[in-house]
This record gives structure tokens, C-alpha cells and sequence, in this order.
């Protein structure tokens, strides 16, 4: 309400709790730092204990890699499509519209 913005299915209806959680899962690392910080550093304490150094570093280095790629797609697919539409937005078949 603060930016005067909802999300809703394509079809302009409420979405449910479901929606909203893989939408903040996969919203950019940028748009949402706490969620990723406390959820990056609950996987890297966890992967510390159990694998050794050198598989540790190639871990988490390929899990970095990954989250790098899917932001710049979700970008690229921002700038590309008419609708502005992100990734998340199409995974989850919802749109973000001015609310009044």
C-alpha cells in the first residue's frame, strides 16, 4: 500500500499465499538483500560442517553463479518484453498493477 502497487494472477484476480511466497523467493537479490543474506548464510553454515574446504569453495561458488544468471535474465527479460514482466512474474503467471 506504501507504493500503491498489488500483485494479482494475469487475470487481475487476488493470488494466494503461495504465489506471494515463490514470488519473494525469487524476486532479485537487489529488491530483497535480507531474505537472501539470512538465507545464503543459513546454506553457507550449513554446507560449512558438512563438505570439505575445496568441494565447499566449488559449492557455493556454483550457487552464486546461479543466482548472478537468474538476475541478469530476470533483467533481460524485464527490458525485453512490452509488459515489463520479470521472470518471477512469469513463473508465477502474475502481474503488478497501480492500485488507486
Amino acid at each position: 500500500r506504501l507504493f500503491k502497487i498489488k500483485v494479482v494472477s494475469k487475470d487481475g484476480e487476488k493470488v494466494g499465499i503461495k504465489t506471494h511466497l515463490i514470488r519473494s523467493l525469487l524476486v532479485p537479490i537487489w529488491t530483497n538483500i535480507i531474505l537472501y543474506t539470512n538465507i545464503l548464510n543459513i546454506i553457507i553454515i550449513l554446507l560449512a560442517y558438512i563438505l570439505k574446504a575445496s568441494t565447499f569453495v566449488y559449492v557455493f561458488s556454483t550457487i552464486e553463479m546461479i543466482i548472478c544468471i537468474y538476475c541478469y535474465v530476470d533483467v533481460f527479460m524485464s527490458i525485453k518484453n512490452e509488459d515489463g514482466k520479470m521472470l518471477h512474474d512469469k513463473i508465477t503467471k502474475s502481474k503488478v498493477i497501480e492500485i488507486c
